[in-house]
């Protein structure tokens, strides 16, 4: 009881307040950004595969990146500050870095539940032979050249918004050995102040803004309190929220906020409308749905989903009691429009499905096709009468959990690779997942 109290309240606050986000419905915008996330990287451990990693400056501005690695279940395994100068590069190879923690010693059994050895906190299984075969994690570039919501130069200086968002961001899967590389763009957080409160509150607009005046204070159209939402969830407790930043987030609250707005309407204004009046609105996207693209051109091809999240999902006991554990049974369809259900695990900021596996005894390559992962706002099947206290207010919604996943951001990226005797048929592609948002609804409609 005490932890539902606890994850209600942290649903609600999040619901309120936060970061907002201007992307839009989709992968996150291919523009310059101030923070830059790469969601996952890649090495092998016979050394064959390196992830290269690639951000630039590009609007005339020096400064450093602070390089933050951490592993699957976010925990911190390596950090380095990086200068750079006006219109400057930061290369990193993974492989280098990796190559450079110390080694195990004989007899050692690593275990990747550990902290021991930095490199232990990276092993994966890739393939599900029972052998470690890669090193998997994730990188932070946390931005020097960052916008400080305390400086109020922004008020008098429009121009001077310009120096952020400098940075873009890209890696590459490089396997020399084998003749394949593949490469895609990685997001970057952008710059989106805005004010804290339902459609206005407190503060000094921008020079030559259009404002009108509404219940609580200044409006500033277009701006809503779903695109706030915090940046990181720790994976080892419900949660230590970051309220007040001031960067872009890729939650499906965010984009079905973005989503309404493209469609012109304020969804406060709608779904009162449609309920009595005084009743409580919790506004909730109906459904989030990542949509990774699959395709084995043989038995040697391999294809991999790399899904990351901001939280981990099994370390939140409104779930299950297993930190190991967030089952999903998501369909998969063949382009010839055949569906299967499969079952899939996603517990930790950075997870994988390796769809060799998940196709076997279903469909052999080659084949191609596309994954329905999909999050649901579960039906609460309320009681008529609304909870008079909290203890009701918890029992009456037994199924709350279904919101949590739409207050994570999630990224996922598709790596397929074929491998041939022929080295003019081994290539490597890497793509970014799309996602669909369903409509803002009322949760307590449900």
């Amino acid at each position: 009881m005490k932890k539902l109290l606890v994850a209600l309240s942290f649903m609600a606050v999040l619901v309120f307040m936060g970061t907002p986000s201007m992307a839009l419905v989709g992968t996150p915008d291919a523009v310059p950004g101030t923070h830059v996330l790469q969601p996952f990287f890649l090495v092998s451990i016979d050394g064959n595969l390196d992830t290269l990693s690639v951000v630039y400056d590009v609007k005339d501005v020096a400064g450093t990146v602070y390089v933050t690695m951490r592993d699957k279940l976010s925990r911190h395994v390596w950090n380095k500050t990086y200068p750079y100068s006006k219109r400057g590069t930061v290369k990193i190879s993974i492989k280098g870095i990796i190559d450079s923690f110390a080694q195990f010693p004989a007899g050692y059994i690593p275990d990747p539940s550990k902290t021991t050895y930095a490199r232990e906190q990276l092993l994966v299984d890739l393939d599900g032979n029972g052998v470690w075969d890669h090193y998997m994690g994730y990188l932070t570039f946390d931005n020097s050249n960052a916008w400080d919501p305390e400086d109020p130069s922004w008020r008098t200086s429009l121009a001077g918004l310009d120096k952020f968002d400098n940075l873009v961001g890209k890696m590459y899967l490089v396997e020399l050995v084998n003749g394949k590389a593949a490469g895609a763009n990685i997001p970057a957080r952008e710059l989106a102040y805005r004010n804290r409160w339902l459609h206005g509150g407190p503060g000094i607009p921008l020079p030559g803004q259009l404002v009108e005046w509404g219940v609580f204070g200044p409006i500033w159209p277009g701006w809503w309190v779903e695109q706030h939402t915090a940046l990181k969830i720790p994976y080892d407790s419900i949660p230590s929220l970051d309220l007040f930043s001031d960067y872009e987030v890729w939650t499906a609250f965010a984009y079905a906020t973005s989503k309404a707005k493209e469609c012109g309407y304020d969804p406060h204004v709608v779904l009162a409308k449609n309920d009595e009046p005084n009743d409580p609105i919790v506004p909730v996207p109906a459904y989030m749905r990542l949509l990774p693209r699959f395709y084995l051109f043989n038995d040697n091809a391999e294809n991999v989903i790399f899904v990351w999240s901001s939280a981990n999902m099994g370390s939140l006991d409104i779930f299950q009691s297993s930190p190991d554990n967030f089952i999903l049974q998501p369909d998969i369809i063949r382009e010839d429009e055949e569906a299967n259900s499969i079952t899939i695990n996603l517990p930790h900021e950075l997870n994988y499905i390796n769809i060799a596996t998940k196709i076997s005894g279903l469909w052999t390559p080659p084949v191609g096709g596309w994954v329905d992962i999909r999050f649901d706002v579960t039906k609460l099947n309320l009681p008529f009468v609304w909870p008079d206290n909290q203890d009701d207010f918890i029992d009456s919604f037994p199924q709350i959990a279904s919101v949590v996943p739409l207050l994570a951001e999630w990224l996922a990226y598709s790596y397929q690779t074929a491998s041939n005797a022929d080295a003019s048929l081994n290539w490597g592609a890497l793509f970014e997942t799309h996602r669909d948002i369903g409509t803002i609804i009322n949760l307590i409609d449900l």
